[in-house]
């Protein structure tokens, strides 16, 4: 099927023009005198809309002084697909091995990513399908990604409060879910987030991410963010989106990149996660025939790859490795 070119929307035949809407008018659904009139201003409403004809295939009460409608109708309105422009994700979604081998490589520590939902917004579904290690659509959250740490607050958080958890917790990114969009809620919290970031941090401020179900993903510097999700989004996109802002050549989101930014307690040198010895115990040498000597060395364990660092086993194993050792008086 051609992308270009003029539909129209399609019902019963092809071209057509068939469209079924919804709607709830504050109307009341009570007696049959009320029923008509409900039924009536719908139509009504249906034809300013340019639905000719229209019809109510389904209303229903909504208590005592709302009525919900289902219309179904003729539109002479026609689509020009050329004119429709399709924002194209500026990043590639990588595996989870990858995104781990970026921030290891281009950070030297680990990521830390605070998440919250702000306001009275206590619908935590959203950001716990991003966080959480069981994750979303067969993905699993960046809880599960190791060069990752996650500090997930929950709902009902103030914005004062999570401005101050992200500076206690040198947080690289932070990412708000606002699933409460009455009255535009979700966009006046997000400005006001916004406002206390840059004024909090300046132009050192953390990644600002958002996502919701109601958000446009075009409107990102409207609300002073760095970047908006909408729905559909799944964690691999946004353990992807971190790491071309963060940990990629001049990917800073439009800000200072925290990659560039090195804590006081940070070695100078890129980090490398390595199990720390236990205890390293002398062994005496020994000759053996030859002229060649043994001695112990206390090396890390290299098993258990594919666990998780703070779940690795630790300690020093003891091997014996063959080390040449020229003998008293050899080459005289």
């Amino acid at each position: 099927m051609s992308v270009t070119g003029l539909v129209r929307p399609y019902g019963d035949t092809t071209g057509d023009g068939r469209v079924q809407l919804s709607f709830t008018l504050p109307v009341p659904f009570g007696d049959e005198t009320q029923r008509a009139r409900a039924e009536g201003a719908a139509l009504q409403l249906a034809a300013k809309m340019g639905l000719d004809p229209a019809m109510v295939v389904h209303a229903k009460g909504m208590g005592p002084d709302f009525t919900f409608f289902i219309v179904y109708g003729r539109v002479s309105h026609i689509v020009d697909l050329s004119a429709v422009t399709v924002a194209e994700r500026e990043f590639a979604v990588l595996p989870a091995a990858e995104v781990n081998l970026r921030i290891r490589s281009a950070l030297g520590r680990k990521l830390v990513v605070v998440g919250a939902c702000i306001g009275t917004d206590a619908h935590t579904v959203g950001i716990d399908a991003i966080l959480n290690v069981k994750g979303h659509a067969g993905e699993k959250g960046l809880e599960y990604y190791r060069e990752i740490r996650v500090v997930n607050l929950g709902s009902q958080v103030g914005v004062a409060d999570l401005v101050a958890r992200a500076a206690a917790e040198h947080a690289d990114a932070v990412l708000v879910s606002q699933v409460v969009t009455q009255r535009d809620a979700h966009l006046s919290n997000t400005r006001e987030m916004s406002a206390a970031f840059h004024t909090g941090f300046g132009p050192s401020r953390p990644l600002l991410v958002v996502g919701g179900p109601r958000f446009d993903p075009g409107a990102a510097h409207d609300l002073g963010v760095d970047k908006i999700f909408g729905r559909g989004t799944t964690p691999r996109e946004v353990a992807s989106y971190l790491v071309h802002a963060l940990a990629s050549p001049g990917g800073s989101g439009g800000m200072e990149s925290p990659a560039k930014r090195r804590r006081p307690h940070e070695p100078s040198q890129p980090f490398r996660y390595s199990a720390p010895l236990r205890e390293v115990r002398g062994r005496p040498l020994r000759r053996e025939p030859g002229g060649r000597r043994l001695r112990a060395r206390a090396v890390r364990r290299r098993g258990n790859r594919g666990v998780h660092p703070d779940g690795r086993r630790r300690g020093a194993v003891r091997v014996l490795l063959r080390r040449a050792v020229p003998r008293a008086g050899a080459g005289r």
